[in-house]
């Protein structure tokens, strides 16, 4: 049915959305009938699986006059890929290309997120379904290439009655643009703060609740000191990644969101420090925190001391690390 007149919006789903979810979902299930089970014909996403993915930014609904005619839940399954759950348009409002809006954004958003690809299941041999997406950019995953979650998701598929014969396994590979490393803005304090705070929660285990709220107003002032250099790495998208501080050839500060760990985001940071130090670069390691001391010795930097005690006097031993400037 086509509505020249009518103007769609792509966006991430309200909390009041969410009741219009299953009746969109049973709508268009029913373009499939003959095609799988009734029994999965009136399958609906549990409420609470909405309430998650609306929570944490993984539901996008399109628009239509301000009301739901449409819906993208994504779901990870996996460290690097984002896995398109369920999408569906009402079929009152199909042929308006907002299947192919909702999983642009779901592919926009996946890039932001530095995440690899967007993954997904859906039928063989049904005209709107595989050759929609191959259209997209998405590749048959070969079964012996699945991974361990897809494996487990097509064999729910089959328990659910769904030809597993019929059924194929779908990758969009996301290439992101790389962060960039940019000097510290007095905009970017509250969110340095924000970040210090995720990463410490994340890698600095042998620290109390207390001594996070100890620090925290301490680190909001060092964010600012005119002593120490501040960087940030930022996203394409604007989004602040980690941060560095750097001081007389010394990184005195590096930390990484936790949703970005593991992905070149400290290597770089190192690498500018390297820049802009001499012939050597140092940095002061919590003993306690081994990751954080694998990280530096896997780059070359090597223990040359070791204090009893962190700068304040507090009993957290700290590691004295350097690495000559490579050449």
């Amino acid at each position: 049915m086509n509505h020249p007149s009518r103007r769609y919006e792509i966006a991430l789903a309200r909390p009041g959305d969410l009741p219009r979810i299953a009746p969109i979902e049973l709508a268009a299930a029913r373009l499939l009938a003959g095609h799988a089970p009734e029994v999965v014909l009136k399958e609906v996403t549990p409420v609470h699986d909405l309430q998650a993915a609306q929570r944490h930014g993984r539901l996008w609904v399109a628009l239509s006059n301000d009301v739901p005619v449409g819906f993208a839940l994504v779901e990870l399954l996996e460290p690097d890929a984002a896995h398109l759950e369920e999408i569906d348009v009402h079929p009152d409002h199909g042929r308006q290309g907002l299947g192919t809006r909702l999983v642009g954004r779901v592919c926009q958003w996946a890039e932001t997120h530095r995440i690899g690809a967007v993954t997904l299941t859906t039928f063989r041999d049904v005209p709107w379904n595989m050759p929609f997406y191959a259209r997209l950019g998405f590749e048959e995953i070969a079964p012996a290439a699945l991974t361990p979650a897809l494996r487990e998701l097509r064999e729910d598929e089959a328990r659910r009655g769904l030809d597993p014969r019929r059924r194929v396994a779908m990758r969009r590979r996301i290439s992101a643009p790389a962060p960039r490393v940019r000097r510290a803005k007095p905009a970017d304090h509250e969110a340095m703060v924000a970040l210090w705070e995720r990463s410490v929660r994340a890698t600095h285990h042998f620290l109390t609740e207390q001594d996070v709220e100890a620090l925290r107003p301490l680190v909001a002032v060092e964010l600012t000191s005119k002593a120490i250099d501040w960087w940030v790495l930022e996203s394409a998208a604007g989004e602040l990644l980690g941060l560095l501080g750097f001081a007389n050839d010394t990184i005195e500060g590096l930390f990484i969101d936790p949703d970005h760990r593991g992905q070149g985001g400290g290597r770089a940071l190192v690498g500018h420090a390297q820049r802009l130090a001499g012939t050597s670069l140092a940095v002061d390691v919590n003993e306690q925190n081994e990751d954080a001391v694998g990280f530096y010795a896997a780059l070359g930097f090597a223990v040359v001391g070791r204090s009893p005690t962190d700068m304040s006097g507090r009993p957290f031993p700290l590691l004295h690390m350097t690495r000559a400037s490579p050449r």
